[in-house]
């Protein structure tokens, strides 16, 4: 005989889980209101807002401004520039620099608003330009460098296309020189990364960077001498990451599979091969972190932005099943692909030269990660 479960209590489950939901999805809302910090600009100047930016939660593992010995570093008045500033970690930069009191961010992307990772109101926050440009074409990228002094152009990483990056640098770098930035920070396309690493030729992957960006535009001329730095990311992670759009890197990834597993009730999980690839994850307040301290340094040669330790995608997929409370069956698709076995930074030259390295954990990162996933998912299925 089948024991049926009683309406009243299938009532009663469906209520707890829905209050359950709800108390949730407050105390999420609530942290988002308190870390946008939303102050009414014109009963504010402009200490009082970066003292209110400072005050939220968000900031609580931002190192304070560069100190003031250091050569490099960034006037808080001058005029930086995001370009590809809707991505992940372009979006999550506008609003590092904003929490740490620049005062003239200029944030664009050829993306509508409303598709950004993020956002910085430009209606609620003085300090923050926010437009919408293509960077493909010269007067956008002149438009974007107007009166910039730093640049980051993150527009070409993202991309796909190893040319179409080098059309975007290459737009980006003349814009520059052309409107007398005095520093400009940029990162490769993956893809020629990936490429120039996997083809083991005489060319060094550093010298493949260099020429996609025709690094000869940063030589000074007619008086304009353009500061290079340039930044090699590897696989980035955490909250407003691309988790589900196949744009998604494999701790989102493996977060998503697991929380999917829980919501569905299935108890198995995809892995891809045979789960002993590793790779190089970084969790974006590390990677702004870094990011920062590059600009804010003398670094001139191209710098690797990952964690130095090896992990595999096995051992990915234990951290995430101990952080949703799940032990789950896995499958392991053969791919037809014969790509590297490894995937990993080199950091030592930001170790050596800054002292600097990732301080978060890989576990604490996976679990802010694997939390916010949950939450999209709980509210998309709402």
């Amino acid at each position: 005989m089948i024991d049926h479960v009683p309406q009243n209590r299938k009532n009663t489950n469906f209520i707890k889980g829905t209050l359950a939901f709800v108390v949730f999805f407050l105390l999420e809302t609530a942290r988002y209101a308190v870390d946008m910090a939303l102050v009414d600009d014109q009963n504010a100047d402009r200490g009082d807002l970066t003292a209110a930016l400072l005050a939220s939660e968000y900031l609580d593992s931002v190192k304070g401004a560069p100190r003031v010995e250091n050569p490099f570093a960034m006037g808080r008045e001058e005029r930086v520039v995001v370009a590809g500033a809707g991505g992940f970690i372009g979006s999550a930069l506008v609003r590092s620099l904003s929490c740490r009191g620049f005062q003239n961010i200029r944030a664009v992307d050829i993306n509508p608003l409303g598709k950004w990772h993020q956002i910085i109101r430009s209606d609620l926050f003085s300090n923050v330009e926010n437009l919408v440009l293509d960077l493909q074409e010269k007067e956008a990228c002149d438009r974007a460098c107007k009166d910039a002094v730093y640049v980051f152009n993150l527009a070409g990483r993202d991309v796909g296309e190893s040319m179409l990056s080098a059309l975007i640098n290459n737009n980006m770098l003349m814009a520059a020189r052309a409107n007398n930035v005095k520093r400009f920070l940029f990162s490769p396309s993956a893809g020629l990364c990936d490429l120039a690493e996997e083809q083991a030729c005489a060319e060094s992957t550093t010298s493949a960077i260099l020429k996609e960006c025709d690094d000869y535009l940063a030589i000074p001329e007619n008086g304009c001498e353009l500061d290079m730095r340039i930044v090699h990311f590897y696989e980035v992670y955490g909250p407003y990451c691309s988790y589900d759009d196949g744009r998604e890197e494999t701790p989102a990834a493996i977060c998503l599979k697991v929380v999917d597993a829980r919501l569905s009730g299935l108890n198995s999980i995809e892995v891809s091969e045979d789960g002993s690839q590793t790779g190089s994850f970084m969790f974006i307040d590390d990677c702004l972190e870094g990011l920062i301290a590059v600009m804010e340094s003398g670094i001139k040669e191209p710098v690797d932005l990952g964690s130095s330790g090896f992990v595999s995608i096995n051992r990915l997929v234990d951290l995430v099943e101990e952080i949703g409370e799940v032990k789950l069956k896995r499958f392991h698709k053969v791919s037809v692909s014969n790509g590297m076995k490894q995937k990993n930074s080199a950091d030592s030259l930001i170790r050596k030269r800054l002292g600097w390295g990732p301080s978060t954990s890989l576990y604490d990162g996976l679990v802010k990660t694997y939390e916010w996933i949950k939450w999209k998912r709980f509210v998309k299925f709402l």
